[in-house]
């Protein structure tokens, strides 16, 4: 058995950019305050998460503790962000509107590759501990993100961290 799963090609193209992403949610209750130069990097509060436009698994990105590390970086970014302080990430994976599977995204302790810690090029390390979705605590606010995701994009499967 498969799956074929077909997306309209202008909404994988805007899920699959952060800079597009960012700029076609600017000021959704999800997306941290981001600027898109480095010399609005004041802008924002400190720390800063620094994107490429491009990449998964967190590859590109830097964690900026200060305006001046952010500001005499060498690498090139497309979006900073506010850092959000979070105590637990998780992933929700959604199929024709629908939640189907919530995992929770923990740092691999024994390989730490968190933003932050790891170098710019290297992937974030994680382990996903499935989480049951009618005790999950947060589901109210996952479905609202989807709904607020759905007034613009069309995926038939994507994942909301």
């Amino acid at each position: 058995m498969f799956l074929i799963i077909c997306n309209r090609m202008d909404d994988i193209q805007l899920s699959a950019s952060k800079l597009k992403f960012y700029k076609a949610f600017e000021g959704a209750s999800f997306v941290p305050k981001c600027v898109y130069r480095l010399d609005d990097v004041e802008m924002l509060n400190t720390p800063i998460i620094a994107k490429p436009s491009e990449g998964f698994s967190a590859q590109g990105i830097e964690k900026f503790d200060t305006y001046e590390d952010a500001i005499n970086s060498k690498m090139e970014f497309d979006v900073w962000q506010e850092a959000k302080e979070i105590d637990r990430e998780f992933r929700a994976f959604i199929m024709n509107d629908k939640i189907i599977h919530i995992a929770e995204r923990i740092t691999n302790t024994k390989n730490d590759k968190s933003v932050g810690k790891k170098d710019a090029d290297e992937k974030i390390d994680l382990i996903y501990i499935d989480q049951d979705i009618d005790k999950f605590p947060h589901l109210e606010r996952v479905e609202e993100i989807k709904k607020e995701l759905g007034k613009k994009v069309k995926l038939e499967f994507y994942n909301i961290d």
